[in-house]
């Protein structure tokens, strides 16, 4: 019988291409690379894969052999990997069994962010479904881009235009440049109408181009103080019922009248005429 000798290890593995976009949201994102030459042997048909996350010594990967013999090869993870900086290296091995001299390794680290950014509805200043009283409001809430559980990277919030999207409705007022301060989000309103109810709508993604869950705040305008009608006894009424009880009506067309804030005094000739008082909503 015959046999075919090859003890020649196959060269070594070319440029692995990394996975793109990076940063990115796939979780089992694939890295690539053409088949290494082998000389007069019996040709390359596998390569093995280890992998690095976060520049941390590199372990076998999941799958650890890629078999193939097409001329370009692809490896991808066999389970869903969590959010990191991933690098992989292949080393070539042909059919003999003889794998090349050296390892190559990916130039670059594959970017891993899927986990969406979180806009804290609960931040929102003013509070929602509230109401101000002036034409002018600096809105701010709070938003973060975290890491996914066993993470360890975020690609961090992308607040360029494409990426960070601020509507108010209805028209007629004026929004301004957004501004950060650390994690906040302010948002300058100005030309608020009165007895008007808004809603600002915010959108962002991070630099992977995870999309948070729109962040929707209402609230309400009223820049008109209470009104005053019914006032009793009239002015200039001349009376011996010395428990005359005043009377008065307070109306707000807007956010309502503030009981707590209803300051009361009747004065006489000898000065302040003590008594109490009581609202019964009118």
């Amino acid at each position: 019988g015959t046999y075919t000798l090859d003890s020649t290890p196959p060269e070594d593995v070319g440029t692995i291409g990394v996975p793109s976009p990076s940063p990115g949201n796939n979780k089992r994102p694939a890295w690539s690379w053409s088949r290494p030459s082998d000389g007069t042997g019996t040709g390359v048909s596998a390569y093995h894969v280890e992998i690095s996350r976060d520049g941390d010594p590199y372990a076998t990967a999941d799958p650890a052999l890629v078999q193939t013999t097409a001329a370009t090869a692809a490896w991808s993870p066999g389970a869903d990997l969590a959010d990191g900086k991933y690098k992989i290296r292949v080393r070539a091995q042909d059919a003999a069994g003889n794998q090349s001299l050296n390892w190559t390794a990916a130039a670059s680290d594959y970017q891993l962010d899927a986990t969406k950014p979180v806009i804290n509805t609960n931040s929102w200043d003013p509070v929602n479904d509230s109401w101000i009283g002036s034409s002018t409001y600096t809105v701010e809430v709070d938003i973060a881009d975290p890491m996914g559980e066993g993470g360890t990277y975020s690609s961090g919030l992308n607040t360029e235009a494409g990426s960070l999207a601020i509507d108010l409705s209805p028209s007629g007022a004026t929004v301004g440049t957004e501004s950060w301060s650390g994690d906040t989000l302010q948002i300058p309103l100005s030309n608020l109408a009165d007895l008007t109810e808004y809603t600002l709508k915010v959108d962002i993604k991070d630099h992977a181009g995870n999309a948070a869950v729109q962040g929707v705040l209402t609230f309400h305008v009223d820049l008109s103080g209470p009104t005053f009608s019914g006032k009793s006894p009239a002015d200039g009424l001349e009376t011996n019922d010395v428990d005359i009880q005043p009377q008065i009506g307070i109306a707000d067309e807007g956010s309502g009248v503030d009981e707590d804030s209803i300051a009361w005094a009747v004065t006489g000739p000898g000065g302040p005429v003590s008594g109490g008082w009581t609202w019964d909503g009118t």
